[in-house]
Protein backbone atom coordinates (compact mmCIF):
# COMPACT_ATOMS: atom_id res chain seq x y z
CA UNK A 1 0.00 0.00 0.00
CA UNK A 2 1.62 2.93 -1.27
CA UNK A 3 2.06 6.00 1.41
CA UNK A 4 4.00 9.20 2.28
CA UNK A 5 5.38 10.89 4.94
CA UNK A 6 5.11 14.83 5.26
CA UNK A 7 5.58 17.77 7.29
CA UNK A 8 4.16 21.12 7.84
CA UNK A 9 3.35 23.97 9.42
CA UNK A 10 0.03 22.21 11.22
CA UNK A 11 -1.41 18.65 10.73
CA UNK A 12 -3.70 20.04 8.06
CA UNK A 13 -0.90 21.96 6.16
CA UNK A 14 1.05 18.50 6.13
CA UNK A 15 -2.04 16.33 5.14
CA UNK A 16 -2.77 18.46 2.20
CA UNK A 17 0.79 18.54 1.13
CA UNK A 18 0.84 14.51 1.15
CA UNK A 19 -2.02 14.57 -0.60
CA UNK A 20 -1.01 17.06 -3.01
CA UNK A 21 1.94 14.51 -3.86
CA UNK A 22 0.01 11.20 -4.00
CA UNK A 23 -2.23 13.45 -6.73
CA UNK A 24 -5.65 12.14 -5.12
CA UNK A 25 -8.62 13.47 -3.18
CA UNK A 26 -8.74 13.69 0.84
CA UNK A 27 -11.33 11.36 0.82
CA UNK A 28 -8.87 8.47 -0.85
CA UNK A 29 -6.30 8.79 2.52
CA UNK A 30 -5.74 7.31 5.58
CA UNK A 31 -3.96 9.60 7.37
CA UNK A 32 -1.28 8.85 11.04
CA UNK A 33 -0.75 11.79 12.95
CA UNK A 34 3.16 11.26 13.67
CA UNK A 35 4.02 14.31 15.45
CA UNK A 36 1.44 17.26 16.05
CA UNK A 37 4.01 19.83 16.04
CA UNK A 38 3.78 22.99 18.14
CA UNK A 39 4.41 26.63 17.65
CA UNK A 40 6.94 27.70 19.68
CA UNK A 41 7.19 30.63 21.70
CA UNK A 42 6.37 34.25 19.99
CA UNK A 43 6.70 32.58 16.25
CA UNK A 44 10.08 31.04 17.45
CA UNK A 45 11.21 27.38 18.43
CA UNK A 46 8.13 25.90 16.50
CA UNK A 47 8.26 22.38 15.17
CA UNK A 48 6.68 20.91 12.64
CA UNK A 49 3.77 18.85 12.35
CA UNK A 50 4.24 15.25 10.77
CA UNK A 51 2.04 12.73 9.17
CA UNK A 52 2.18 9.82 7.41
CA UNK A 53 -0.42 9.46 4.65
CA UNK A 54 -1.82 6.21 2.79
CA UNK A 55 -4.15 5.45 0.08
CA UNK A 56 -7.04 3.16 1.29
CA UNK A 57 -7.82 0.23 -0.31
CA UNK A 58 -11.03 -1.42 -1.34
CA UNK A 59 -12.86 -3.56 1.28
CA UNK A 60 -12.52 -6.86 -1.24
CA UNK A 61 -8.50 -6.26 -1.81
CA UNK A 62 -8.18 -5.63 2.40
CA UNK A 63 -10.45 -9.00 2.64
CA UNK A 64 -8.02 -11.23 -0.01
CA UNK A 65 -4.54 -9.66 1.56
CA UNK A 66 -5.10 -10.29 5.00
CA UNK A 67 -6.82 -13.64 4.65
CA UNK A 68 -3.44 -14.89 2.30
CA UNK A 69 -1.43 -12.84 5.44
CA UNK A 70 -2.94 -15.24 7.97
CA UNK A 71 -2.56 -18.19 5.89
CA UNK A 72 0.99 -17.83 4.63
CA UNK A 73 1.85 -17.06 8.59
CA UNK A 74 -0.04 -20.59 9.49
CA UNK A 75 2.50 -22.44 7.25
CA UNK A 76 0.04 -22.99 4.86
CA UNK A 77 0.85 -22.79 0.74
CA UNK A 78 -2.49 -21.54 -0.78
CA UNK A 79 -3.56 -18.70 -3.10
CA UNK A 80 -6.82 -16.67 -1.95
CA UNK A 81 -9.27 -15.61 -5.08
CA UNK A 82 -11.91 -12.90 -4.90
CA UNK A 83 -14.66 -14.47 -6.42
CA UNK A 84 -17.61 -12.46 -5.70
CA UNK A 85 -17.98 -8.92 -4.32
CA UNK A 86 -21.87 -7.24 -3.43
CA UNK A 87 -22.80 -3.90 -1.50
CA UNK A 88 -23.10 -6.04 1.44
CA UNK A 89 -20.72 -9.31 1.47
CA UNK A 90 -17.30 -10.53 -0.20
CA UNK A 91 -16.47 -14.18 -1.20
CA UNK A 92 -12.83 -15.31 -1.78
CA UNK A 93 -11.74 -18.73 -2.39
CA UNK A 94 -8.59 -20.47 -0.84
CA UNK A 95 -7.03 -22.35 -3.15
CA UNK A 96 -4.27 -24.57 -2.14
CA UNK A 97 -3.16 -28.84 -2.38
CA UNK A 98 -3.87 -29.57 1.08
CA UNK A 99 -7.16 -27.65 2.90
CA UNK A 100 -8.17 -30.60 4.73
CA UNK A 101 -6.74 -28.55 8.03
CA UNK A 102 -7.97 -25.03 6.97
CA UNK A 103 -11.47 -26.53 6.75
CA UNK A 104 -11.06 -28.50 10.05
CA UNK A 105 -14.13 -30.82 11.52
CA UNK A 106 -17.35 -30.06 10.24
CA UNK A 107 -15.82 -26.80 8.72
CA UNK A 108 -15.20 -25.37 12.07
CA UNK A 109 -11.47 -23.76 11.16
CA UNK A 110 -13.27 -22.09 8.17
CA UNK A 111 -16.07 -20.72 9.89
CA UNK A 112 -13.40 -19.20 12.62
CA UNK A 113 -11.48 -17.81 9.45
CA UNK A 114 -14.94 -16.39 7.95
CA UNK A 115 -15.83 -15.02 11.05
CA UNK A 116 -12.52 -13.45 11.75
CA UNK A 117 -12.45 -11.93 8.32
CA UNK A 118 -15.82 -10.35 8.82
CA UNK A 119 -14.97 -8.87 12.07
CA UNK A 120 -11.78 -7.58 10.56
CA UNK A 121 -13.30 -5.88 7.58
CA UNK A 122 -16.16 -4.48 9.03
CA UNK A 123 -13.82 -2.93 11.63
CA UNK A 124 -11.63 -1.47 9.40
CA UNK A 125 -14.38 -0.29 7.11
CA UNK A 126 -16.32 1.19 9.82
CA UNK A 127 -19.75 -0.60 8.54
CA UNK A 128 -20.58 -4.46 8.33
CA UNK A 129 -19.15 -6.38 4.98
CA UNK A 130 -20.15 -10.19 5.58
CA UNK A 131 -16.92 -12.00 4.16
CA UNK A 132 -16.95 -15.76 2.95
CA UNK A 133 -14.69 -17.47 2.90
CA UNK A 134 -14.83 -21.09 0.94
CA UNK A 135 -12.01 -23.93 0.82
CA UNK A 136 -12.46 -27.22 -1.74
CA UNK A 137 -16.00 -26.43 -2.29
CA UNK A 138 -17.01 -27.29 1.28
CA UNK A 139 -19.68 -24.98 1.80
CA UNK A 140 -21.35 -25.72 -1.90
CA UNK A 141 -21.35 -28.95 -1.04
CA UNK A 142 -22.43 -28.84 2.36
CA UNK A 143 -25.79 -26.88 1.24
CA UNK A 144 -26.38 -29.65 -1.22
CA UNK A 145 -25.50 -32.60 1.62
CA UNK A 146 -28.10 -30.57 3.93
CA UNK A 147 -30.88 -29.96 1.47
CA UNK A 148 -30.86 -33.43 0.51
CA UNK A 149 -30.95 -34.25 4.03
CA UNK A 150 -34.00 -32.46 4.25
CA UNK A 151 -35.80 -33.51 1.05
CA UNK A 152 -35.00 -37.07 1.99
CA UNK A 153 -36.40 -36.12 5.70
CA UNK A 154 -39.54 -34.54 3.99
CA UNK A 155 -39.99 -37.60 1.85
CA UNK A 156 -40.33 -40.10 4.76
CA UNK A 157 -43.01 -38.12 6.59
CA UNK A 158 -45.63 -38.04 4.13
CA UNK A 159 -45.04 -42.05 3.19
CA UNK A 160 -45.26 -42.61 6.61
CA UNK A 161 -46.94 -39.94 8.44
CA UNK A 162 -45.09 -39.11 11.58
CA UNK A 163 -42.62 -36.09 12.14
CA UNK A 164 -38.22 -36.95 11.97
CA UNK A 165 -35.98 -35.13 14.05
CA UNK A 166 -33.06 -34.05 12.32
CA UNK A 167 -28.98 -33.68 13.86
CA UNK A 168 -28.18 -30.28 15.55
CA UNK A 169 -27.59 -27.61 13.58
CA UNK A 170 -26.22 -23.83 13.36
CA UNK A 171 -28.68 -21.44 12.22
CA UNK A 172 -27.95 -21.41 8.96
CA UNK A 173 -28.46 -24.89 8.15
CA UNK A 174 -31.85 -25.19 10.08
CA UNK A 175 -32.82 -22.04 7.14
CA UNK A 176 -31.47 -24.35 4.73
CA UNK A 177 -34.03 -27.14 6.33
CA UNK A 178 -36.68 -24.84 6.30
CA UNK A 179 -36.33 -23.56 2.28
CA UNK A 180 -36.47 -27.16 1.14
CA UNK A 181 -39.28 -28.25 3.22
CA UNK A 182 -40.86 -25.30 1.38
CA UNK A 183 -41.13 -27.14 -1.58
CA UNK A 184 -43.35 -29.62 -0.37
CA UNK A 185 -46.86 -28.97 0.46
CA UNK A 186 -47.72 -32.53 2.62
CA UNK A 187 -44.88 -31.89 5.97
CA UNK A 188 -43.90 -28.41 7.35
CA UNK A 189 -41.07 -27.63 9.74
CA UNK A 190 -39.74 -26.13 13.28
CA UNK A 191 -37.13 -26.01 14.94
CA UNK A 192 -36.82 -27.38 18.59
CA UNK A 193 -34.29 -27.03 21.52
CA UNK A 194 -31.62 -24.49 22.48
CA UNK A 195 -28.25 -23.60 21.84
CA UNK A 196 -26.15 -25.71 19.95
CA UNK A 197 -28.60 -28.75 20.56
CA UNK A 198 -31.22 -26.48 18.49
CA UNK A 199 -32.54 -29.12 15.84
CA UNK A 200 -35.55 -29.14 13.22
CA UNK A 201 -38.32 -31.58 13.21
CA UNK A 202 -40.47 -32.15 9.85
CA UNK A 203 -43.57 -33.24 10.10
CA UNK A 204 -46.60 -33.96 7.89
CA UNK A 205 -48.85 -31.33 7.72
CA UNK A 206 -52.46 -31.29 8.59
CA UNK A 207 -54.72 -32.85 6.42
CA UNK A 208 -58.40 -30.80 5.64
CA UNK A 209 -60.94 -32.91 6.59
Amino acid sequence: MKSIRMQGKNVEDAVSAAVSALGVSREAVDVQVIDEGGGGVLGFGGKSAEVEVSLKISEQVLAQQVLQEILDRMGFVTLVDLVEVLPESIKLEIRGEELAPIIGKNGATLDYLQYLMTTIVSRRSGRRVRVQVEAAAYRERQVQRIENMARRAADDAMRDAHEITLPPMSAAERRLVHMAVQDYDGVTSFSRGEGKERFVVIVPAPRNA
